[in-house]
């Protein structure tokens, strides 16, 4: 048992989204410490926004919030769920600030939450430059001299006394974020001025340089009983001034001998005592080659990424035994879970040799900055294992999925001496390829180790792979030659190329010489004990440790190698979501896999681990010794899909989707006249190889163009261009890019950007819903902001997208996963791209919907298909709720990349705004990707010329929301042609102001970005660099703006990801989706139908009968509609109901509903008197009962699934009889527009009174009549004179005004004009006398609960009277204090019951409090009454709060005026101050205005 029995609950506190320093290393650290607490019966509340990452998988964590990473959404989730201890070790550094945060802010102590692992207090010295500083000392450990500044004056003062180089490191940051080398004082200046802007504390350490000296890490592990273990030492094969991220990286270290390892480790071990801390902990070290001198660079008092590299180099599992130690647990109670024998309490032997190389994003950006240094800029890594240095060396590199098979390529062969002398003094992401090529040129590993500083063993090391490439070309491939290349690690490629043979031929000398790889398992202990699982390497020409099976059941899966922009950690997800469905089915799961930082290679997530390069020979090596029943090819990305060909034509089983059908869909050429075949739609274009056929295009389409390569990922080389030059320049790349594909070239069409993933069977397919980008189409799909569901599609839209994905899924043959994405405009759905593999959105869409996306995939590529499944319908009914996908970037870390989006995707990670409210999930998106704007301030816009005039509404609606709209030269010229005055400011200034932060926000289109000389590409980098919220695309700055303005997040809104699930499916369990056949409800069972008349549920009786065979129970509700009843009940047994039920609820409606609502006073959006809203939970009431009366166990109702009704209905449902069924057909049936509906009415001879013309929804009863729909949709349109039905249009009333009198007891209206009437009576005479004088008309474009728009024109002409007479007796009858908080209530109780929320405890809790406010409503009011108009005319009430005495202006005998003097002058007190502050201030900005050019 644990140490801390007390703990039952752990709040985790996730890294987010992934960026450059804090990647998927914190998903696979947070996987293994969730899953570690959960085996001691902890319950896990986990916290992260990042949608992509297992880690957020509700099978990792008992509860997860993916909400933002911020001290108020941390706060509510604590309030809520009461945590019994924290876990912020686990979230990088993000996790660290947000612990330190509540800590100081006192959360942690006023909640009683137990800080588990590393104390708050140790995190502090380990990350304050200072403390840490002064703790070194103490305890007599060397550091570099420094200084820790928060001015630049105070580094400059440093500088002056120890000279340079210096390096900087800001404290709290990650990835060497704001650091770097200064040579210079001006270089000082801006690291250290961009260093205090990114530390948390605003603090900067300036060090003594220690270039050139060697950089050691060591991994250990400490208990609470001071029980230490060094688990890994590593070294950096670059020296210090590599960040150790971007550094190649080996284990254990290879060139310190034992008494400098020793020494090492002795002070390691002291640090992470003398620091206490609890769990794991990094330390690096510099060492002076030449004497010994070492120095403590830094300690991370957290899991790291070298945490997970060392996790991975060793088999110990850090971040598992980690929280162990948090809880409680002695290092020698914790099991060692790889051998099953030992204790954890031991220090880990490695018999092989670990290389870790870094991935950098170069490939995708080459106009970027590639040199290397303190600041980290790749954005993942592989790992390799090898019996050797050189082996595991060259392993990593073919594992980087790069086309690279050795040291050799050919951008550095072409290099001259002199360009390779200097990348080698100055390294870049090319420095180990330029290493080898000097040596091939004859340089000495000693004139190289003057130029880099690399340890001559590491330069010797590539010089025996250097000589070997000569013995390859120049020796006969006899077995000994080539046994020794394979030892060497050399592959089967590389020698190929070396002989000028086919690699093929290569491979079956090698196999006829008997020449195969060997498998030694990864045990943590040397093999001095046996090991239980399955972590497995391969090398050659030793004895072989594996078993293999041949008489069970497995199937290898693909991984995705390295993580990189365009295939990152979602594809990760989806191969360890595999790796658990075939271990479900007991089936052995095999993985493939070369990432140290993923979940995948973690050791137990499948039944056996290869740690391999994801190239042919390495994969079909592992697959001819295992010899499974298939190799599954979809989850790995684009990486695993391009290994399919050479599979299957080696006669390997691709399980699911096969080689040729993803051939169709990843040639553009055969994609093309496939979709021709189909008769689906698509851009117009053609496929070329050549610079003529790319102008015959270009001539025939017109530009702007897109073009794209085949076989890519992330959008590389997809690019839009508006030029033949542009053109041409494209090609120049593209074709060598892919030269055995052609290239595509479409038409730009500038539309809606939607994406469907989906499962096939071959036949039949399921889609959880449609995505809709908020940019339009030409930016990349993983750069969008993205919605889902779908918002502003219509249904004939979404129709025709999910025909197109059933028609194209069986016309490929898809078996599994399948990614579309479209165009839409104007109406036409264009299909512009298709993957038939695992996506980066399949994540999002399973976790928000909880539909096993994956699972069923691999179920189907086992043979199953989606009706075994339980999958009957193609199309889910949509979330009632909003998810907002937003792209992360990681830019700032890569000087020289455009800023701009475009058709090539360059965001590294996204996280999700999730909410029922629409706004509410877009504010949490932008929010989480720092794009929340304020909601004023001054606002600095650059467009190009030619998009001015059609920006022209969007600028009017910025200066509509009060901002200060200034723009560029040529800017503001070109709006004041068309009548928009901004403030004009040249392009130098602009500069000025954004660095100095003075706008809100930055508005910029560019034209053609990557010229670095360009002033857009400044203006867009400064934006970055000083994280001034850019926008590069109108439709997401106006989203960002209306999220800004339109969202209400209160507590209410911080729900869990199992909360917003588990919603849907109770929703879902109410419609026709069952599991493997089994029927919703029995033949001839009762249905109880909410039924109205009208065109919707009189359509619905016939095929309700038709789909269910069931009785139908029609069931009107009169709440003074004013319809004839006998007719109702005529029409509904004349279309196929078996019984009819009309209820007159008239006065229960008035006297439990409306009077309520009129005494709290709410009015939702300061319009709606929610005449619909209350009616549906006393409907939704009935029909309970008259099921329960019937014995039904099902009811049906006819509210569409766009609207708000379907809510109100089923959740007061619900609340009244949780055990019955609901059927919605407007969500599940084939019917998907009113015309559709019309039609099937006429077909089954059911008389309707409503036309194709003239299509309205009209809702009536007592309080108002609704009218939506039809011309009303245009909110441009005005309402038709003839559309009003209780309410005199104003100019028709009569010219005279009318007076009217209202009686109020306790706030309930009693009489009118003196007349005591009864309830119902009451209401009558109220419309009877406001309609004739033109009273209560509301339009209103309001905010439904689904998340779109509607527009509803409402007659309330009553309640418009009632609720005026109420409120002004209110005003004369309550203090201050109450009115304004009965304010409050009333806007949350309007909300409550527009949300259908009528029987909710918060609601009966409102009740309570209004009713107490009403015993003094009591009193007469006198309104005059004229077209339209309410004018009071008199107040009176025995409890009113009016004093006259007090409030004349004649003398009085209570008041004494002198003593408001005393008051004014302290009242006014601040004011007094605020005018000697603009004193200052207006002599100021007279200064500023001369500078910026402002008006004088």
């Amino acid at each position: 048992m644990p140490k801390k029995r007390e703990i039952k609950s752990v709040l985790v506190i996730g890294s987010g989204p992934i960026i450059i320093g804090q990647a998927a290393e914190f998903d696979y650290s947070g996987t293994q410490a969730c899953k570690s607490l959960k085996e001691e019966g902890c319950k896990v509340i986990l916290v992260n926004n990042n949608p992509a990452t297992i880690m957020t998988d509700t099978e990792i964590a008992d509860v997860v919030y993916m909400e933002n990473l911020e001290m108020d959404t941390l706060i509510s989730i604590i309030e809520k769920e009461k945590p019994d201890g924290i876990l912020g070790t686990l979230g990088g550094q993000t996790g660290l600030n947000l612990i330190i945060k509540l800590k100081d802010s006192g959360i942690i102590d006023k909640y009683d939450i137990q800080e588990l692992g590393t104390s708050v207090e140790s995190i502090k010295i380990a990350e304050s430059r200072e403390l840490f500083k002064r703790k070194m000392q103490e305890i007599e450990e060397p550091i570099a001299e420094s200084l820790t500044v928060s001015t630049v004056s105070e580094a400059l003062n440093f500088a002056s006394q120890v000279g340079y180089p210096l390096i900087i490191r800001p404290a709290y940051t990650l990835g060497g974020t704001g650091g770097g080398f200064a040579y210079t004082e001006q270089e000082l200046i801006e690291f250290v001025e961009n260093g205090l802007k990114k530390s948390m504390m605003k603090e900067v350490l300036i060090e003594r340089s220690l270039l050139g000296w060697k950089e050691i890490e060591y991994e250990l592990v400490r208990d609470s009983f001071d029980n230490c273990i060094t688990v890994c030492n590593m070294e950096n094969f670059d020296p210090v001034g590599i960040h150790t991220g971007d550094s190649i990286v080996v284990a254990p270290s290879q060139t310190l001998t034992d008494q400098e390892h020793q020494m090492l480790r002795d002070s390691s071990i002291k640090i992470i005592k003398a620091l206490k801390i609890e769990g794991a902990c990094n330390i690096q070290f510099a060492l002076n080659p030449s004497n010994k001198e070492y120095r403590v660079i830094e300690v991370n008092p957290r899991l790291s990424r070298s945490s997970a590299l060392a996790s991975k180099a060793t088999g110990y599992p850090i971040a598992k035994i980690a929280t162990k130690i948090a809880l409680g647990f002695s290092l020698d109670e914790i099991k060692n879970p790889v051998t099953g024998k030992t204790t954890a309490f031991f220090e880990p032997s490695l018999d092989y040799v670990v290389t870790k190389i870094p991935r950098w994003p170069f490939d995708k950006f080459y106009q970027a900055d590639k040199k290397i240094g303190t600041q980290m800029k790749s954005t993942g890594e592989t790992m390799a294992l090898g019996r050797t240095f050189e082996s595991s060396l060259l392993k990593a590199v073919r594992s980087l999925d790069m086309k690279i098979k050795g040291l050799r390529i050919k951008e550095v062969q072409k290099e001259s001496d002199e360009e390779l002398v200097e990348h080698l003094h100055i390294p870049n992401e090319k420095r180990l390829f330029h290493i080898a090529e000097a040596l091939r040129r004859g340089y000495k590993v000693f004139d190289i180790h003057k130029l880099t500083y690399i340890d001559n063993w590491f330069l010797e090391k590539i010089k025996n792979i250097v000589d070997f490439e000569n013995s390859i070309r120049f020796s006969q491939l006899n077995y000994d030659l080539l046994l020794k290349a394979k030892v060497l690690g050399f592959s089967d490629q590389e020698i190929s190329e070396l002989k000028g043979l086919p690699e093929d031929e290569v491979r079956e000398l090698r196999k006829r010489y008997g020449i195969t790889p060997s498998y030694k398992m990864v045990d943590t202990c040397a093999a001095e004990f046996d090991s239980v699982t399955q972590y497995l390497y391969s090398t050659y020409g030793e004895e072989d440790e594996i078993e293999v099976h041949k008489d069970i059941k497995k199937v290898i899966v693909i991984g995705g190698g390295p993580i990189r922009i365009g295939q990152g950690v979602e594809f990760d997800y989806c191969t360890v979501k595999a790796l658990w469905a075939l271990k479900e089915k007991g089936i052995k799961s095999i993985i493939i896999n070369n990432n140290p930082e993923t979940v995948s290679t973690d050791f137990d997530t499948g039944d056996r681990l290869y740690f391999e390069p994801l190239t042919q020979e390495d994969v079909l090596n592992i697959i001819e010794k295992e010899d499974p029943m298939g190799t599954m090819v979809m989850f790995g990305g684009q990486t695993a899909l391009n290994l399919s060909e050479d599979l299957e034509r080696r006669g390997i089983k691709i399980l699911g989707t096969s080689y040729e059908d993803i051939d169709l869909c990843e040639d553009r050429k055969r994609f093309s006249l496939l979709l021709k075949k189909l008769g689906i739609n698509h851009p117009r274009g053609g496929y070329v190889t050549s610079f003529d056929e790319a102008r015959e295009i270009a001539n025939r389409i017109g530009f702007p163009l897109l073009v794209r390569p085949s076989y890519v990922i992330g959008g590389q080389s997809i690019e839009k261009v508006n030029s033949e030059d542009e053109l041409f320049e494209y090609l120049l790349h593209a074709l060598d890019l892919s030269p055995n594909r052609p290239v595509l070239i479409d038409e730009y069409i500038e539309g809606i950007e939607a994406e469907v993933d989906a499962v096939s069977d071959g036949e039949n397919v399921l889609i959880p819903g449609i995505m809709e980008h908020i940019e339009k189409a030409g930016i990349h799909s993983g750069d969008s902001f993205a919605v889902f569901p779908a918002k502003s599609l219509s249904e004939l839209e979404e129709k025709e997208i999910v025909r197109y994905v059933e028609k194209i899924s069986k016309a490929v043959n898809v078996k599994g996963l399948i990614n579309i994405q479209f165009i839409v405009k104007e109406g036409k759905v264009y299909v512009i791209e298709v993957n038939p593999r695992a996506s980066r959105t399949v994540p999002i869409i399973s976790k928000v919907t909880g539909i096993p996306m994956i699972k069923l995939a691999v179920e189907i590529a086992l043979g199953n298909n989606l009706k075994e499944l339980g999958c009957y319908e193609p199309f889910y009914p949509k979330i009632p709720y909003t998810v907002v996908k937003a792209p992360i970037f990681s830019l700032e870390k890569l000087p020289g990349v455009e800023v701009a989006l475009g058709a090539e995707m360059k965001s590294t990670g996204e996280t999700l705004g999730i909410d029922f409210n629409y706004h509410n999930a877009m504010y949490k998106a932008f929010k989480s990707a720092h794009l929340d704007v304020p909601s004023t301030g001054n606002v600095l816009l650059s467009f190009p010329e030619k998009v001015v005039k059609g920006s022209k509404s969007f600028v009017k609606y910025l200066q509509s929301c009060g901002y200060e709209l200034w723009g560029t030269t040529g800017t503001a010229e070109a709006f004041k042609l068309i009548d928009i005055k901004i403030k004009e400011i040249d392009h130098q200034k602009s500069l000025e102001l954004v660095k100095k932060g003075y706008f809100s926000m930055v508005i910029n289109l560019p034209t053609k970005g990557k010229n670095v000389s360009n002033f857009g590409f400044k203006l867009r980098r400064a934006c970055l660099e000083n994280s001034i919220p850019l926008f590069t695309a109108l439709e997401t700055a106006q989203k960002s703006i209306e999220a800004t303005k339109n969202c209400k997040i209160g507590e209410n809104n911080i729900q869990s990801l199992n909360e917003y699930v588990d919603y849907y499916h109770n929703l879902l369990k109410n419609l026709q989706i069952s599991k493997r056949g089994e029927s919703f409800m029995k033949t001839g069972e009762k249905v109880v139908l909410a039924y109205s008349g009208g065109l919707d549920t009189s359509v619905i009786i016939p095929w309700l009968k038709e789909k269910y065979d069931c009785e139908i129970i029609a069931v009107c509700i009169d709440v003074g509609q004013g319809e004839e009843t006998h007719a109702i009940e005529k029409k509904a047994l004349s279309s196929g109901a078996s019984k009819v039920y009309v209820e007159d609820v008239v006065e229960e409606f008035v006297t439990d509903y409306i009077y309520p609502t009129l005494k709290a006073g709410a009015i939702y959006e300061g319009k709606y008197l929610l005449g619909t809203s209350f009616a549906r939970p006393l409907m939704a009431k009935k029909l309970v009962e008259i099921a329960q009366k019937e014995g039904a166990n099902v009811i049906a109702h006819g509210c569409t699934g766009k609207g708000n009704d379907q809510v109100r209905f089923e959740v007061s449902i619900k609340a009244l009889d949780p055990s019955i069924k609901i059927i919605a057909p407007w969500r599940i049936w084939e019917i998907k527009s009113r015309e559709e509906e019309i039609a099937y009415a006429l077909k089954k001879g059911i008389p309707i009174s409503i036309t194709k013309e003239k299509i309205y929804s009209v809702d009536k009863n007592i309080w108002h009549i609704s009218h939506e729909g039809g011309d009303l949709e245009n909110p441009w349109n005005e309402p038709k004179p003839e559309l009003f039905d209780m309410v005199t249009p104003p100019e028709k009333a009569p010219d005279v005004a009318e007076y009217v009198t209202i009686e109020f007891e306790k706030g309930i209206p009693v009489k009118i004009n003196e007349e005591e009437l009864s309830p119902v009576e009451l209401i009558k005479k109220a419309n009877e006398i406001a309609s004739r004088n033109g009273v209560g008309i509301a339009d209103i474009v309001e905010n439904r609960l689904v998340g779109m728009k509607s527009r509803g024109v409402y007659e309330t002409p009553g309640g418009t009277l009632l609720y005026t007479a109420h409120k002004e007796l209110e005003s004369l009858v309550l203090d201050k204090e109450t009115s304004r908080f009965k304010d409050l209530v009333a806007q949350k109780y309007a909300d409550l019951v527009y949300n259908g929320l009528w029987f909710s405890l918060l609601k009966e809790s409102l009740d309570a409090f209004v009713d107490e406010t009403q015993k003094v409503v009591t009193g007469v009011v006198k309104l005059k009454l004229y077209k339209g108009n309410i004018i009071i005319a008199g107040l009176s009430s025995p409890y009113s709060l009016y004093n006259e005495e007090l409030a004349t202006f004649g003398e009085d005998k209570i008041y004494d005026q002198k003593d408001a003097e005393g008051f004014i002058n302290l009242f006014g007190l601040p004011l007094k101050m605020r005018a000697y502050q603009m004193k200052h201030f207006v002599e100021n900005q007279k200064y500023n205005k001369t500078t910026v050019g402002g008006e004088q």
